[in-house]
């Protein structure tokens, strides 16, 4: 039986992490981690500790994730968009929209844009600014349905849901009426 690469593990992390196991992906990218050691590598690949930033800010650790993010960056890895969603979580709103408009100006990539934009609706959708929200969320439809990919789909179908739940009413039939 052939042993999962560091890579392996912190993609296993990344999925556990998406379908709610958060244990088990914090296991995987520890042992992604450890894997260095035994592999002969001299340091931890960037991706795991990043993964460990995400899990540690799902689970509400923002002290623990912020050193985490702060490892990964040292290691070369992007803490965006993990950083700028612990910013929002932290309520620092402000912090979390330079975060996110610094990374998205400089990713020109699709793909890495695919990849920051559904942070982009949240930190949009908590700062008010459902503009913008909408532009991000359309802006993933056109790249999912250009590439025509599941986890693209599923990010731009999460992304949709989030803005049309904010959508404000723009007209006066939307509008419950008085006393309603």
């Amino acid at each position: 039986m052939v042993a999962f690469t560091g890579t392996c593990l912190v993609h296993r992390a990344e999925v556990m992490q998406f379908s709610g196991a958060w244990a088990e992906a914090m296991t995987e990218a520890r042992h992604a981690c450890e894997h260095v050691s035994v592999a002969g590598e001299r340091k931890p690949p960037a991706a795991a500790l990043y993964r460990q930033g995400e899990i540690h800010r799902l689970r509400g650790e923002f002290g623990a994730a912020e050193e985490a993010y702060r490892n990964a960056s040292r290691l070369g890895s992007e803490p965006q968009p993990g950083l700028a969603l612990l910013r929002m979580a932290q309520g620092r709103i402000d912090a979390a929209c330079a975060a996110r408009g610094r990374v998205l100006s400089a990713a020109t990539d699709p793909l890495d844009r695919a990849k920051l934009l559904p942070a982009l609706v949240e930190i949009a959708l908590v700062a008010g600014d459902v503009q913008q929200a909408r532009g991000a969320s359309a802006e993933l439809d056109e790249i999912a349905g250009r590439y025509a990919a599941d986890v693209l789909q599923a990010m731009a179908a999460h992304a949709r849901g989030g803005r049309i739940g904010r959508r404000p009413r723009s007209s006066r039939a939307e509008r419950p009426a008085p006393g309603v």
